[in-house]
């Protein structure tokens, strides 16, 4: 029998035996180049390194990125990177400021005594120069009973003029315990001027005056209500000081920051309190730390429960 022929290669020539086929013109192929390997060496290439978790470019792996998810330094706690707040935390820090600071915060206070014992001795002084005329009346107890003729309008006069300047002086007083305060819970050293500036004062007695009108309608409302509405507006003064806010907004501000932080805010203002008693108790002189202490504890609650940094 006859073998069929193989197939004819390009051009109808047979390939002979096992030849690779010829190109046009009778040449043969060259073999194709071997496949480059690695730079400066032999063999193959390594494999190319794994992806990242999840099969995405650039994706960061699980846990890399900022605690909370949302922005960094979410999810922390407040300051920064601070333990969580709490009212024991905030009276320590107020000590340990009042301690490293003390020569600056008795002079602060001592200029804030005198000018208040100079507004309240012309005080004494022009409404006796008004109403000089005093009786001493026996009385049937035997008990003596002083008697003063007032001084008529112009003794009113005098004493209204010594309540407006009292009013200024009291907002005057409380603006500058409160910069005191966030000026050493942000690192900062105590100035007599900062401390007695009149900036935005008038902010502050707006304010004032309109917590006073709540507080007189909650005291008529069977008083609790007065009660709350002075805990809640007690940070007014700070958002107006450090976040340059208006007296409504200011309000508004405070008692939401209260409702907000309401246990640790009502503890802390309880501790204020047998601080300042405790203060009171030692003649009086206590109080030179009482206060100071409970207004930077008051500053270190308002910086740490919004999250901002406090200074060690």
């Amino acid at each position: 029998m006859s073998q069929f022929p193989p197939p004819p290669g390009p051009g109808g020539q047979q390939p002979p035996g096992g030849m690779p086929p010829q190109q046009p013109g009778g040449s043969v192929p060259p073999p194709p180049p071997p496949p480059p390997g690695p730079p400066g060496g032999y063999g193959a290439p390594p494999p190319p390194p794994p992806g990242p978790p999840g099969g995405g470019y650039g994706a960061p792996p699980p846990g890399s990125g900022p605690p909370g998810g949302g922005y960094p330094g979410a999810g922390m706690p407040p300051g920064g990177g601070q333990r969580p707040f709490s009212a024991g935390d905030a009276i320590g820090y107020g000590w340990k400021k009042f301690t490293q600071n003390v020569g600056p915060i008795l002079i602060a206070m001592l200029v804030f005594m005198l000018i208040g014992a100079v507004i309240y001795g012309l005080q004494f002084l022009f409404q006796s120069l008004v109403a000089p005329e005093t009786t001493v009346v026996s009385g049937d107890n035997g008990f003596a009973i002083v008697q003063s003729s007032g001084g008529g309008f112009l003794g009113l006069l005098v004493s209204l003029l010594f309540a407006i300047i009292g009013f200024v002086w009291n907002y005057l007083v409380q603006a500058g315990l409160a910069r005191g305060g966030l000026a050493l819970t942000e690192g900062r050293p105590l100035v007599i001027g900062e401390l007695l500036s009149m900036n935005k004062l008038g902010r502050i007695i707006g304010a004032g005056i309109l917590l006073g009108i709540m507080t007189v309608i909650g005291l008529i409302l069977c008083i609790i209500p007065g009660l709350i509405v002075i805990f809640f507006g007690s940070y007014f003064v700070y958002f107006i000081v450090d976040q340059d806010m208006g007296a409504v907004e200011s309000i508004k501000a405070s008692f939401s920051f209260v409702k907000d932080n309401l246990g640790s805010l009502f503890l802390l203002l309880l501790l204020s309190w047998v601080i300042l008693f405790v203060g009171a108790l030692l003649c009086g002189i206590g109080l030179f730390v009482a206060y100071p202490v409970v207004y930077i504890a008051y500053a270190y609650a308002y910086k740490a429960l919004r999250g901002a940094p406090v200074a060690p």
